[in-house]
């Protein structure tokens, strides 16, 4: 069996428990390191009636997984980004290049914008942080973020490579969903994970999961988290969504926990690390 793909779900109100936009900023900041040490292809952002946050948190993750290179291109100076800056740098290999032309020389991928297309010569111009921009072949949409490796043929001349099958982790999409019902509905997942307290205990569930995931050659994980006030099941009550739970694992990864809640941040660290452990 291999791990093919993990993607994580949080709710639009994971952030209600932080008072300010420092705290917001930092907490998002624990959840995009966790998402990118143990490789997350995906983070869902589910829209919930109770609080919607959704746009804030897509914002600040994005930002947070773009190279440090494209980021004043693609984020203008804004308030919501006010302590962006100062956040620890997800260091992926995507973020880890030299600004240098000459030193771009391997096959080392790269990531660039798209910033205008000449139909005469069939070409992208495209900024790689370098100090000058590339020339990329073919047509590509102004603003697409495009992942390249250098020519070894011709200089300053770049060629497009498939990003869904990088040679290293490239960092985490994002994509905003309008319900968990969404979710719920979702066949695209070999293994669905809700975590909650009133699951079943992690240790007595290993062996029902290593039995149910050895059957597939390529697994496709989604774990889906709830928000500090309210439990995924308590969320899916709230909103009257109808969910067949047969589709689902429920389990409780915290069992005889000491502290009376598990932080949003804290449960998606905690949790992946054991996921991790089994299926890696």
């Amino acid at each position: 069996m291999e791990l093919g793909e993990l993607e994580i779900a949080i709710p639009s109100n994971i952030l209600e428990d932080c008072q300010s936009l420092s705290a917001k900023s930092q907490k998002l900041s624990l959840i995009a390191r966790s998402a990118s040490i143990f490789q997350i292809n995906k983070i869902y952002i589910y829209k919930v009636k109770r609080r919607d946050d959704s746009r804030f948190i897509s914002l600040l993750l994005n930002y947070l997984v773009t190279p440090q290179y494209l980021r004043k291109k693609l984020f203008p100076i804004s308030n919501a980004l006010k302590f962006a800056g100062a956040l620890p740098p997800l260091k992926i290999p995507s973020h880890l290049v030299s600004k240098d032309l000459s030193s771009f020389t391997n096959l080392q991928p790269r990531q660039g914008l798209i910033l205008n297309y000449n139909q005469k010569t069939n070409s992208s111009i495209i900024d790689l942080g370098l100090n000058k921009f590339g020339v990329l072949n073919g047509k590509f949409l102004i603003g697409d973020i495009i992942t390249v490796i250098p020519s070894t043929s011709r200089p300053n001349k770049f060629i497009s490579v498939k990003q869904s099958k990088p040679n290293k982790y490239w960092g985490y999409k994002v994509d905003i969903i309008n319900s968990f019902s969404v979710l719920s509905k979702n066949k695209n997942f070999n293994l669905k994970i809700i975590t909650t307290k009133s699951g079943k205990n992690i240790q007595h569930m290993s062996d029902s999961l290593f039995d149910y995931t050895t059957k597939k050659t390529r697994m496709k994980i989604l774990i889906i988290f709830g928000s500090p006030s309210s439990g995924v099941l308590e969320i899916i009550k709230n909103e009257k969504i109808l969910v067949n739970f047969n589709d689902f694992f429920l389990i409780n990864l915290f069992p005889d926990q000491g502290v009376e809640t598990v932080r949003s941040e804290e449960a998606i660290l905690g949790t992946l690390s054991i996921i991790n452990m089994m299926f890696k």
